[in-house]
């Protein structure tokens, strides 16, 4: 394989680490958008009474109204299908941390992104001048 052929190669898969990358950031920051929609709704709990009635989002639009009854605690997944128990305050907490370590991945993430674009730039730009040297 000559070095041309080499760099066509490398050039392919910073293009498939690219799209994997920007995957990834597009999940990070859905993950990032459904803290603040839980933190939203977290602190709203904070100002509700026991017995008030809710609008509880199903999706698609759709809502169902229910009482509230235990609202001092909620549910919250920590990881592998584990639930427990929360305080709302500890699960504000929770949540934010996650954010902030989600924010961390994703900045992370980024500059990888843009180390890999930087490179393919410089790479298509070399296999450029060979076709033009040719």
């Amino acid at each position: 394989m000559n070095v041309n052929q080499k760099d066509y190669v490398e050039l392919e898969l910073l293009n498939q680490r690219l799209s994997e990358l920007s995957q990834t950031m597009e999940f990070a920051n859905q993950q990032l958008e459904h803290s603040a929609i839980a933190l939203e709704m977290l602190n709203a709990l904070t100002n509700i009474t026991e017995g008030q009635e809710l609008l509880v989002p199903l999706g698609g639009g759709t809502f169902a109204t229910v009482d509230a009854k235990d609202i001092k605690n909620v549910k919250v997944v920590v990881g592998a299908g584990v639930v427990v128990e929360k305080p709302v305050l500890e699960a504000i907490n929770y949540i934010n941390k996650q954010a902030e370590q989600i924010n961390i991945f994703s900045l992370e993430t980024n500059n990888l992104y843009e180390q890999t674009v930087s490179r393919a730039l410089k790479l298509q730009e070399k296999i450029e001048k060979e076709m033009r040297s040719k």
